[in-house]
């Protein structure tokens, strides 16, 4: 990713994807002002609260606001309800979000999200919505593919989504995988160790990758990543009434089969990556201060806990417990209609339409590691051998590997820089071997800007007549190689 620009230069798929990305987004856009009349707007991405799902933010300060801690939003969602409250009953966002978690196939910790808002609808017709969302989204995606001949990209069939989707639900879905049913999920201290007993009494490794003592939260997702994701090979599914404890800003209500309280909540599946979250937005002020309150609980107890030493265990950081947001439950207090809310991770979207393995094969410039990585370094050219010439359109040369700052030297510093053995002397004195700053060269062969001769060498001469020739002939062939890819060829 470091030459990205050339990459998207000669590599059609790499091209192919960032032009159905556009696609994407705009039927996305299209499709939610026209099916659904929802109003775009944009709300704040850098605030006093992160705002939303449960995450760890990248915080920060502000010159305006030196003693008080920032933070870049996790999810627009708040905002977006608190618009609903001033009455925008059909709304929606396509902007960033921001996550200071890990990297890995499908996650970056910085990401496309889509959310909308929708008041006076339920769960089963939002689940309906979504249906038809995917079915025209595919069915655009493929029409956009014949028209460009985007012949390099795999996307699923639209057919696929015009089928009846699966629904899958959470809890009794798990029991009958386990042959028994999980404890008293809500209310219960315990019920992280009884779950852990469970799954060991049954010979399954479900929790192993977790961390010691992880939240109920995360022990439940462990769990559905095992037993109810791999359902959606090949297929959309939903997952539908999750345990309270996963969706404290939803609805909750008991289920009458399972007996245990849950969320009127829907995810969205497509070959065991999660495209969609939904559900029913809860409005009662007096409820979801009760649901705050038991998720600081929650983690409170939880980072209570000793191992070893004692020591507290958690989930493998230090995330502290959320705070309550008793702005949010003041807005609550002016009244929320019934409203569902739907969100998307466009990326994610992005790569089931390109049939992209990786997030950062979405992205214009990859992930979080590419980005940084290309800050650091600079422009690079692959190491300079023996004999060639330097490259014209470089603003600056590495010396050896290329891989940290220290061996990137500016194009003024090589323009006059020989070769002696292994190492380069720089006109400044400095000597390179193996693409790193050694120090200070021996005083006679220190080079002056108008000389670029080292005393002793006898081809030095000849090879610095020679170089301006080189030069151009290699600008030369840039060019017409250029010309070649663009389609101008001679």
């Amino acid at each position: 990713m470091n030459q990205r620009h050339l990459d998207l230069l000669v590599n059609k798929r790499a091209a192919d994807t960032l032009r159905v990305r556009s696609c994407v987004v705009r039927k996305l856009r299209q499709w939610l002002e026209t099916n659904l009349e929802c109003v775009e707007v944009h709300t704040p991405i850098l605030a006093a609260n992160a705002g939303g799902a449960v995450a760890r933010p990248f915080t920060t300060n502000a010159t305006e606001f030196p003693e008080k801690q920032l933070a870049l939003r996790i999810a627009p969602e708040l905002w977006l309800k608190r618009l609903v409250v001033a009455g925008f009953d059909r709304i929606y966002e396509i902007g960033p979000a921001f996550r200071n978690e890990g990297l890995d196939s499908t996650h970056n910790p910085e990401f496309t999200m889509c959310e909308f808002y929708v008041s006076h609808i339920n769960l089963e017709q939002i689940m309906q919505e979504t249906r038809d969302m995917f079915y025209d989204l595919a069915t655009s995606v493929a029409k956009f593919k014949d028209e460009h001949n985007l012949s390099t990209l795999q996307s699923p069939d639209p057919r696929v989504f015009a089928k009846e989707w699966q629904v899958i639900d959470f809890i009794p879905a798990i029991n009958m995988e386990l042959g028994c049913p999980l404890p008293r999920l809500d209310n219960n201290p315990n019920a992280v160790q009884e779950i852990i007993k469970l799954l060991e009494d049954q010979g399954k490794d479900w929790h192993k990758s977790l961390p010691p003592n992880p939240s109920l939260t995360k022990l439940l997702d462990r769990i559905a990543g095992a037993v109810l994701e791999p359902q959606s090979k090949d297929k959309p599914i939903f997952i539908t009434k999750h345990p309270a404890c996963m969706s404290p800003l939803a609805k909750t209500f008991t289920c009458p089969f399972t007996k245990q309280f849950v969320s009127a909540r829907a995810e969205v599946f497509f070959d065991g990556n999660e495209l969609a979250n939904m559900y029913e937005e809860e409005n009662s002020p007096y409820v979801q201060r009760l649901k705050f309150v038991d998720q600081v609980k929650a983690k409170l107890a939880q980072q209570q806990h000793a191992g070893p030493g004692g020591q507290p265990l958690g989930d493998g950081d230090d995330e502290p417990a959320h705070v309550i947001d008793e702005q949010y439950i003041s807005v609550l207090e002016s009244g929320l209609p019934p409203t569902a809310g739907w969100g998307c991770g466009v990326d994610r979207l992005v790569m089931m339409f390109t049939g992209a393995g990786r997030i950062s094969e979405v992205l214009p410039f990859g992930n979080l590691r590419n980005v940084v990585g290309l800050a650091s370094t600079g422009p690079q050219i692959q190491e300079r051998k023996k004999g060639e010439g330097l490259d014209s359109n470089s603003g600056s040369i590495p010396v050896g590997d290329a891989a940290t700052e220290n061996q990137i030297f500016e194009r003024e510093d090589l323009e006059n820089a020989v070769q002696v053995g292994k190492e380069t002397i720089l006109p400044t004195g400095e000597v390179a071997r193996d693409g790193s700053r050694t120090g200070r060269a021996d005083p006679s062969l220190v080079i002056e800007p108008e000389s670029a001769t080292v005393p002793g060498d006898a081809d030095a001469a000849a090879r610095e007549s020679d170089k301006p020739a080189s030069l151009n002939r290699e600008k030369r062939a840039a060019d017409d190689a250029l010309n070649y890819i663009m389609g101008d060829r001679p």
